[in-house]
Parts: C-alpha cells; structure tokens; sequence
C-alpha cells in the first residue's frame, strides 16, 4: 500500500516536475502483466518499467524489509493513514519486501536527490526533491 500511495503522489507531482522539464519514471519489480494491472489501477500517467531481476534496485543499494516490521506501532499508524487515503494493498509483487527508493537523475548523471527507504512507509518526500532541483539551479 505504501508503493501505491507513492506512485499517486508522483503521478500527482507530475504536472509540476513537467513544468520543470524532469521526466518521470518508475521502476517496480513485478512481471508485465503485474505491472498493467498497477499502472491502471493507479492511473499511472508517467512510464512504469519491469525490473524482475532488481538489478536496478541492486545497483541503488535498496534494502530489504522484515515481516516483522509489520508489527511495529509505527509502521501501524502509516498503514491506517494510507488506507484512509483510499491507497489499500493490492495484489503482491513477486518482489515484496524490497524496500523503494526515490531519485532525480539528470541526463548527464548526476544525481541531485537520492532517497532509499529505510523501511515501508518511508518514501520521499516530493517537496524535498523539488527544493533540492530549486537550490541547485541557484
């Protein structure tokens, strides 16, 4: 549910990273049919690519989460406030435990925002990102 919640807000960001000339892309590690399903249910408006393998993943240095963070009050909380948004956990991925991570890649390479989740409902905070194009433009 935390993914799903993610993907809304950066399908709702997305007309503001427009404005900005950032493309937008997302990486999930279902199969394709997996991803079909996520990108409408989602009304996905920006490209969803398949990693099945996680290289991806890999090479950013995601983690992976436990179960047992499942149980942790905290943890809890998010899930009733993600909920109540309307974002309710679908179908799993094959992949479900890998932690997300969030990044803003320029076409030359460099990276002017990097964040990888340290457990499920820790995902970036879009404004943050944005703030970190705006003070590098400075």
């Amino acid at each position: 549910m935390f993914c799903r919640e993610h993907v809304a807000q950066l399908r709702d960001f997305k007309e503001e990273l427009d404005r900005r000339d950032v493309a937008v892309a997302a990486m999930g590690t279902g199969d394709l049919m997996y991803a079909q399903d996520f990108a409408e249910d989602k009304r996905v408006n920006f490209p969803l690519f398949v990693d099945e393998a996680k290289a991806s993943y890999k090479a950013v240095g995601t983690r992976k989460g436990s179960s047992r963070n499942f149980l942790k009050p905290s943890l809890i909380a998010s899930a009733a406030r993600v909920t109540a948004k309307g974002h309710i956990q679908g179908k799993l991925g094959p992949a479900h435990m890998v932690l997300g991570a969030t990044h803003i890649i320029r076409p030359d390479g460099t990276v002017p925002f990097a964040w990888i989740n340290d457990d499920f409902d820790d995902n970036a905070d879009f404004a943050v990102a944005l703030a970190s194009l705006d003070e590098q433009a400075q």
